[in-house]
């Protein structure tokens, strides 16, 4: 299992190779790997090639088709980001008996982490430090994507 493969910047290239050559060589073995889709990552990985499951095709030493999608399981990604959001905000004393606001917080939050689970654990951090009557400007301010929570952190 690889986690954050494009949060790698040393040698992940060496890896992606490593990666592709095992999973042709050992078709039993299974790879687990967590990225953002990147074109560089698709391209050493062999996105194109047939599928690993065709076993005529890997004994044959083929392209390899390795997958960074996760359209297949995307409703239970993004059922499972909505009940760490709930969570999460459940966690902050401020938020207990505001309905209203927990509720739009909780919406707005679904909508800009994408759903991505280290996004939320980061806003969630900022909004403890803050007022309930605040949070709104503050979630409101929070770009969407980690890419531009990690800018605006730096």
């Amino acid at each position: 299992m690889v986690d954050a493969l494009d949060e790698c910047v040393a040698h992940r290239d060496r890896l992606l190779r490593l990666i592709a050559s095992h999973a042709v060589a050992s078709p039993r073995v299974k790879w687990i790997v967590i990225s953002r889709i990147i074109r560089e990552i698709e391209n050493i990985l062999e996105i194109d090639g047939p599928d690993i499951s065709d076993s005529s095709a890997a004994s044959k030493g083929s392209e390899v088709k390795l997958s960074l999608e996760v359209t297949q399981n995307a409703e239970q990604v993004a059922c499972a980001v909505e009940a760490f959001i709930k969570f999460k905000l459940s966690n902050i004393p401020s938020l207990r008996d505001d309905y209203d606001t927990r509720r739009w917080v909780r919406e707005t939050m679904r909508e800009k982490a994408n759903g991505t689970f280290l996004w939320v654990a980061l806003v969630v951090e900022e909004l403890g430090k803050t007022d309930s009557w605040d949070m709104l400007e503050v979630l409101g301010e929070l770009p969407e994507k980690l890419d531009g929570l990690y800018s605006r952190m730096m």
